[in-house]
């Protein structure tokens, strides 16, 4: 066989190895939703066989005429970058997970099955530590979201996919020096962008849509220790001109800032599924929620506005959950005013539930292994969104932003 497209930048046998991996780790998270909607039929044990999901367990539903499908997606941006310096990709499936299920069950839908896209600089033998740590993550993330990987889409874009590359400077041409000497192959770093949809179900019975939301609903905040998957062409360029190209090597307290920022979102899924029920009506709600908002690019201003604008309320936040140290840092290194960091970063608050019982609310986060805590409350005064900042530039003062 001709190596004419190996030469071209693409190499066929690694790339179905790495589809037959992915395939392979998919396999793994199908019990996830045995009797369940995602529930996967598969007529081919392949990555290229036909994979499908199972409607049977929608047929017994009450009222199903009121069931709804929903499709959303999202990516991890340049989180992967992160992962690329610090050599470790096993988090990566946590953050793209967090992203697309997330976002489905603050709308009251109960994340089923996903697929995925992984678009690939090159491949290369030396990448295979990488993309098992890859995988190994992938079935952990989708445990922790019960949900079902159906597929993953594989392709090699060349130059079209950026990422970090190694050192750079003296360092880097000493390597490659050290490399050509020893007649030693570079090891290449695996550089990807990694998008993901879901595919969720719900009942009209339980979506959210904030028209529910009342003033003098209690605001439950869901802690969050790490970025998420946001604010991170912030943080890497506040990160390189505070400490360099190299930034992610530099200790802080035991740990490396590369190590910090690449901290995993947490999954919150699976608390608002247990909280509403779900798509089916047999399945009894364990705490009243009114609304929900996913803390993530726009922060708490950007994402609690969306959710109070259907009703025009506001909110006063007066106890929100410290940032994590990271935050702290980056804001100090960038000189980043408290008002502007608020609208950039989660600040420590990864989920809001609008709920009128936050002891069941908590009670329900504390079983799911996470730490909730009421942050504040809906008004009717103001459509005003308050925040007493916990930032480090104006701790105490209080924020004021417009909520819709």
């Amino acid at each position: 066989m001709s190596d004419a497209y190996k030469n071209a930048g693409v190499n066929l046998v690694l790339g179905d190895e790495l589809s037959e991996a992915l395939y392979t780790g998919a396999v793994e998270t199908w019990p996830n939703r045995d009797g369940s909607f995602g529930e996967l039929v598969s007529a081919q044990r392949s990555f290229s066989g036909m994979r499908a999901l199972a409607v049977r367990s929608l047929l017994d539903v009450p009222n199903p005429e009121g069931l709804m499908l929903h499709m959303g997606d999202d990516g991890i941006g340049t989180k992967v970058e992160i992962a690329g310096r610090v050599r470790d990709h096993s988090t990566m499936a946590f953050d793209l997970l967090a992203m697309v299920c997330d976002d489905a069950a603050i709308k009251g839908f109960e994340p089923a099955a996903v697929t995925t896209t992984f678009d690939v600089r090159k491949l290369h033998e030396s990448m295979r530590p990488d993309i098992e740590d890859l995988v190994r993550g992938y079935v952990a993330a989708a445990k922790a979201a019960n949900v079902a990987i159906v597929n993953g889409e594989v392709a090699e874009l060349g130059p079209l996919v950026g990422g970090y590359d190694g050192p750079g400077g003296l360092k880097g041409v000493v390597q490659l020096a050290l490399n050509a000497l020893m007649r030693r192959e570079p090891v290449e770093r695996l550089r990807y962008n990694w998008s993901a949809t879901v595919i969720a179900a719900g009942h009209e019975q339980r979506l959210l849509d904030g028209s529910q939301v009342t003033p003098g609903d209690s605001l439950v905040a869901f802690r969050e220790h790490g970025l998420r998957s946001n604010g991170l062409s912030l943080v890497r360029k506040v990160l390189r001109e505070a400490y360099g190209r190299e930034w992610h090597n530099t200790p802080h307290d035991g740990s490396t800032l590369g190590r910090m920022v690449l901290k995993p979102s947490i999954i919150y899924s699976q608390v608002l599924v247990d909280a509403i029920g779900g798509y089916d009506l047999r399945r009894q709600p364990r705490a009243e929620v009114h609304g929900a908002a996913h803390i993530t690019g726009g922060g708490i201003p950007g994402k609690l506005g969306r959710l109070l604008k259907a009703t025009g309320f506001g909110a006063d936040i007066e106890a929100p959950f410290a940032p994590p140290e990271i935050m702290d840092l980056v804001q100090r290194a960038g000189n980043v005013p408290d008002e502007e960091i608020y609208r950039i970063l989660n600040m420590g608050n990864g989920m809001i539930v609008a709920t009128p019982d936050p002891s069941r609310m908590i009670e329900l986060v504390g079983e799911h292994g996470m730490e909730a805590k009421v942050i504040g409350t809906v008004t009717k005064e103001t459509s005003n969104i308050t925040i007493k900042s916990a930032g480090v530039m104006t701790p105490g003062v209080k924020l004021v932003y417009a909520a819709a």
